[in-house]
């Protein structure tokens, strides 16, 4: 279809370093297809490769917003969150990371990712629970070494604020964990 070739011309273009062409096969894959998110995503993507933040922004929340494609809101909301935090907007790196667990409430890197944001702001204690708790549903990590760096995460955060009983547990727990 044309939609399907824009999309692989405009991301064949992207892998080429062509992004201004990239960009204006995928605005002819939104043209062909308005009602679609995935195009919207890849023209936020591009958009960012091409330092234009703000439409970039734009172009990602229009996919993320878009009610009927899940995926392509979870993909844009990590973009977004990534903008975030270039731009040092840990509440709103929080927003989007929140807006991804909802989607996917056993997503253990999110949470995660969740606590190390409530950390780099500065809300140690919540950045511990949301690490905790992403430890505590162990088996849905993407790999052993997510959990590992996810665990040294919260011994980190651990050593650098005074912790409540059951925090100290769960911290010497993990750090004999981490020494088998």
């Amino acid at each position: 279809s044309d939609l399907t070739a824009a999309v692989n011309r405009s991301e064949a273009l992207r892998l080429l370093g062509r992004n201004e062409e990239a960009l204006l096969s995928v605005e002819d894959a939104i043209a062909h297809a308005p009602q679609l998110a995935q195009p919207l995503w890849l023209r936020g993507r591009l958009l960012e490769l091409l330092g234009r933040d703000d439409e970039a922004r734009a172009a990602l929340l229009a996919a993320a917003e878009h009610p009927t494609d899940r995926s392509a809101e979870v993909f844009a909301r990590r973009d977004l969150m990534r903008i975030a935090l270039a731009r040092n907007d840990y509440a709103e790196a929080i927003n989007q990371c929140k807006r991804i667990i909802d989607l996917d409430r056993f997503n253990a890197d999110m949470i995660a990712n969740l606590g190390a944001l409530y950390a780099a702001s500065g809300d140690k204690q919540q950045g511990m629970r949301e690490l905790w708790r992403a430890l505590s549903i162990r088996q849905n990590f993407s790999s052993k070494a997510v959990f590992t760096a996810t665990a040294l995460r919260y011994v980190q955060v651990a050593l650098t604020t005074t912790l409540e009983p059951g925090e100290l547990r769960n911290a010497r727990f993990l750090a004999d964990e981490l020494q088998k």
